[in-house]
């Protein structure tokens, strides 16, 4: 999280290929981006926009696959994508406990 502005797109889309390097090196479990290929970083990385349409009807499951640069064995895919999920949950669950935080103070006042 951080305020608009401050790079996390930028990061985001530098890590997944989409933007250029443009001074330093990113690293992911130790290794260098630039040395890994395609196949290699689609193991590991998988981006989709924000602000997406999608426009087939797709479960979510479909959309989050459609990130992956490369296909993966398919037990090494539902796992991947699974702690998409877990991860996405979470995110969800953070930012009702924040809402709910911030609508509690502001009642206070």
């Amino acid at each position: 999280m951080g305020a608009n502005g401050a790079g996390k797109s930028t990061l985001l889309k530098t890590i997944a290929g989409i933007l250029p390097i443009k001074q330093g090196e990113v690293w992911f479990d130790n290794h260098p981006l630039s040395k890994m290929n395609a196949t290699e970083k689609s193991q590991h990385i998988a981006y989709i926009a924000q602000n997406t349409q999608i426009h087939w009807d797709l479960s979510v499951y479909d959309v989050i696959a459609l990130g992956l640069a490369a296909p993966l064995p398919k037990e090494k895919e539902r796992s991947k994508l699974t702690a998409l999920f877990i991860l996405s949950i979470r995110q969800i669950m953070r930012y009702h406990q924040l809402i709910r935080i911030l609508t509690q103070s502001q009642s206070y006042h």
